[in-house]
């Protein structure tokens, strides 16, 4: 199976969408590096366009970078060429795009707290990253700890590049973002703590 299941949005939405684009693209030279690539040149389009105020052209720039950023791990699985290199670069590139787009936001509205949540983002992929290669495995959560801790399955990329699109016509999502980024952090170090 080339499609993986992550969260909702992306398995029903980006990943149906990037199938088809692997489908034509299985039987090529293009190799998933030259997809990420591609992915990586879309998202750091999109923060330029939005600095000069082209918000509808960075929306859709920012979705179609997400968008090939599924076509590449698909790619991978389909045509079954991996490596760590590739592997390193997929995750950078969606650093560099995330963070390169809170900064443009941190020059364009001028607050603070976008700068706390760049900060967050890193942490929290950092941990992420510690997670998945040591593999940490979690307890399943109680009752309680589900309805404290919701706000943390926000936190799938698919949902981070909705909420920054969204904070490119509506500032005040960012707001939202960085309480989900903050219970996000608290989140992992409390089940670490516990487990």
């Amino acid at each position: 199976m080339i499609i993986k299941y992550t969260d909702f949005l992306s398995y029903y939405f980006y990943q149906k969408i990037a199938y088809k684009i692997t489908l034509a693209l299985i039987n090529t030279k293009v190799t998933p590096n030259q997809i990420t690539v591609f992915s990586l040149i879309l998202g750091v389009l999109s923060p330029i366009f939005f600095l000069y105020d082209h918000k509808l052209l960075s929306f859709l720039l920012l979705h179609l970078s997400f968008l090939f950023d599924c076509v590449d791990g698909q790619l991978a699985r389909a045509t079954k060429i991996f490596s760590k290199k590739g592997a390193f670069l997929d995750n950078i590139s969606d650093r560099i795009v995330e963070n390169l787009l809170l900064v443009v936001f941190v020059y364009k509205y001028n607050v603070f707290y976008i700068s706390l949540l760049i900060f967050l983002n890193m942490l929290f992929v950092y941990i992420q990253d510690i997670i998945i290669y040591s593999k940490v495995q979690f307890a399943k959560l109680n009752k309680i700890e589900k309805i404290i801790f919701f706000p943390i399955y926000l936190l799938n990329r698919s949902f981070v590049v909705l909420f920054l699109s969204i904070s490119l016509f509506y500032e005040q999502i960012l707001f939202l973002l960085l309480l989900i980024y903050i219970i996000g952090v608290i989140f992992y170090f409390y089940r670490i703590y516990k487990w």
